[in-house]
């Protein structure tokens, strides 16, 4: 019996289409239909959003540090005969995989995610939360109707920097947030599940 209910589980490959909105609409109904029945699979998608989420913001993160250094350099030089050669796309996801799957226990040990609660709605609290460390937060879902829903944070300027799906349970949608590496007013949006248009609900916060 246990294995029979092992092999209906999602399979990894669906479950990475829907984070990554590539899966067809009928694939999407069977996914979401699956989702209310199956909590393991619940958390199986929420691990593969932040692990994709994770990847973007190192990327993110390698690229600029490659153009610091090679601008660092040719002003150092004072010529501009260096060029940094660009990794392949297959080279850069290869490096990040080795940091994440590497990083030292000690360093999770000593720098736990901070438990991050709002309660409240954008306007009336902006919580302070540290910069460079990762994020447990609850959001609350109070009224919110359905089971699913889409999580997204945007910084001051409303540009993108972190989205994913997740569930609402007894009120409280719980999301696993990657580091923020850069101090500013930040907003964390509640939308409703294929409708990335316009934000059901907002919380604000700092960081410093």
């Amino acid at each position: 019996m246990e294995n029979n209910t092992i092999l209906e589980h999602l399979a990894e490959e669906v479950l990475e289409r829907f984070v990554l909105q590539q899966s067809c609409e009928s694939e999407i109904e069977t996914v979401e239909t699956h989702f209310l029945a199956c909590e393991n699979c619940v958390e199986r998608l929420e691990q593969v959003e932040l692990y994709i989420s994770a990847t973007k913001l190192a990327l993110q993160q390698l690229h600029t540090e490659q153009v610091a250094r090679s601008v660092a350099k040719r002003k150092a030089r004072g010529f501009a005969w260096f060029s940094v050669p660009r990794l392949s796309i297959v080279g850069s996801f290869a490096m990040v995989t080795i940091a994440l799957s590497v990083a030292p226990r000690v360093y999770r040990e000593k720098n736990p995610a901070v438990n991050v609660e709002l309660t409240t709605y954008r306007g009336l609290e902006s919580p302070v939360l540290p910069k460079d460390r990762n994020l447990h937060v609850r959001l609350n879902a109070k009224g919110l109707d359905g089971t699913l829903t889409v999580v997204k944070l945007v910084n001051g300027d409303g540009f993108e920097l972190w989205k994913q799906q997740a569930a609402i349970r007894d009120n409280i949608v719980t999301i696993e947030v990657p580091q923020i590496h850069s101090t500013g007013d930040y907003l964390f949006r509640l939308y409703a599940p294929g409708n990335s248009a316009e934000s059901v609900r907002e919380f604000s916060v700092d960081v410093e």
